[in-house]
């Protein structure tokens, strides 16, 4: 899963880079202003009915199937919907051009409803290795097909091609791997239950497109379209190699946790390791990244995004927390309590929005200032609040993140220093010689923390088993 997802960031950064030599940021700012308000039907796309389907104990054909037609009647219903709010959208923005753009990628919703069970099928069975090639294959067709339109001078429309694209060609891809065939839809045992669960899921999601949204939306109406196009690249690649590393870790860790919730010992265990395991990788990366954000940027971007590094810079400080914390959600997942679940991204929601309404006054940079310091001030509540019920403690959290929390800020202060020594006249030798100083001195301090080489010994032998065992580090999770 994590080689999938490192493909896929290739892939993504490559064709990102690629077309933003191409195209302008108003270009991008046009159809981040779309996807902003198509993320609202994505939200409701699902219904939380693939998560259904992969934590219950027992499922049938008929089970599956009448989820599938639920999907599909969802996916179909807010395709219309967001097709008729089409107009809406391009007033709302003051931009004409939204119209054929939100009619266009609006589709990209009933697309994606007709692989819901099918992908939910295949990682109930850990088919993950399928799954991926599915979705690699799709990416990196649709990213030569936006390339190429963008080469034969089509705007926007490259970006609008590139998420069909992708959409549809994962969705054939899904069918033909997974080779199930849905039946006709009928009433079955267990269905309202399901769809239960799945509304929490769902009311999280919706919720936390609002948190996750808003900024967009705030940044595009009152500060326009160029404005959003540099905050938006700017949070794409921030959020690209962290969700890249998020995400394949919890399509493994969910069916896992949940197979060990009537195992407290076990299932507090793996949230410690697992946490601590995310923490190790995605912390170090994202401080790299908050000490080198304009070179990057330069870089994978090109001269005239300069203004993106100082938004990148600050929403860095958000993403060194933010995987981590989001696992507190997997936690409830996994445990069957999906209300506690709503009621945690009721939470999240309440306080992002109000830090973002905040911030806009100051334009793009106080709306992504805003959004770093409520994130770290809800850190405590949120785990207060999602582990009053469960075997996990608060404590559990700080104790996995504290290492690597410590060894990613000394290291990268130590690389902020080297900085001088390490300009040899071109960006790409700074940041590669910044990485080699970085690593060095991560795993130097990592290993003089108390039990830093202890869990280092671990984390190897998650790669090679026989050294775990040489090393006495495998203990039973």
């Amino acid at each position: 899963m994590v080689s999938s997802q490192a493909a896929q960031l290739a892939v993504q950064i490559g064709s990102t880079a690629v077309l933003a030599r191409i195209l302008y940021p108003s270009d991008f700012g046009l159809v981040a202003m779309v996807t902003s308000v198509i993320a609202f039907g994505n939200a409701f796309r699902e219904l939380g009915l693939g998560t259904a389907t992969i934590q219950k104990a027992e499922i049938s054909d008929d089970f599956v199937s009448a989820l599938f037609w639920v999907n599909v009647s969802i996916g179909m219903t807010l395709t219309l919907i967001m097709m008729a709010c089409a107009p809406l959208v391009a007033w709302i923005f003051r931009e004409p051009a939204l119209q054929p753009i939100m009619i266009y990628l609006s589709a990209g919703i009933a697309i994606g409803s007709m692989g819901t069970q099918h992908l939910a099928l295949m990682h109930r069975k850990m088919l993950f290795v399928h799954a991926e090639i599915v979705k690699i294959s799709g990416i990196f067709v649709a990213a030569i097909a936006a390339i190429t339109v963008a080469v034969l001078g089509g705007t926007y429309w490259a970006l609008v091609v590139n998420s069909l694209a992708a959409a549809t060609l994962t969705v054939i891809g899904l069918w033909i791997v997974c080779r199930w065939i849905p039946g006709r839809p009928r009433k079955v045992k267990g269905l309202m239950q399901s769809i239960r669960f799945g509304m929490h899921v769902t009311g999280f999601d919706i919720i936390n497109y609002f948190s996750r949204n808003l900024d967009r939306i705030l940044i595009g109406r009152f500060a326009g379209a160029e404005a959003l196009g540099f905050y938006s690249r700017a949070y794409t690649l921030m959020m690209l190699p962290v969700s890249n590393l998020r995400v394949p870790l919890s399509t493994v860790g969910l069916p896992a946790m949940s197979r060990l919730q009537n195992n407290p010992d076990r299932f507090r265990a793996y949230y410690i390791k697992y946490t601590a395991l995310l923490a190790f990788v995605s912390m170090p990366i994202v401080a790299y990244m908050f000490v080198y954000a304009d070179e990057i940027v330069r870089i994978l971007l090109g001269s005239k995004w300069e203004k993106t590094g100082e938004i990148f810079r600050i929403l860095a400080a958000a993403a060194f927390l933010q995987p981590v914390a989001s696992l507190i959600g997997l936690v409830l997942m996994a445990s069957g309590d999906s209300k506690r679940y709503f009621q945690l991204g009721l939470l999240y929601a309440v306080c992002i929005t109000s830090a973002f309404v905040a911030g806009i006054p100051w334009g793009v940079r106080g709306v992504a200032f805003s959004y770093a310091v409520a994130n770290y001030i809800l850190l405590g509540p949120a785990l207060i609040f999602s582990f009053r019920r469960s075997v996990v403690r608060p404590t559990d959290f700080f104790r996995a993140t504290y290492r690597p929390a410590i060894a990613s800020l000394v290291a990268a202060v130590c690389t902020w220093i080297a900085i001088p020594v390490l300009d040899w006249g071109h960006m790409i030798f700074l940041l590669i010689g910044g990485f080699v100083v970085y690593c060095a001195a991560y795993l130097i301090f990592w290993a003089l923390l108390p039990g830093g080489r202890r869990d280092m010994l671990q984390y190897i032998s998650y790669i090679y088993p026989n050294s775990g065992r040489r090393a006495g580090t495998t203990d039973g999770v």
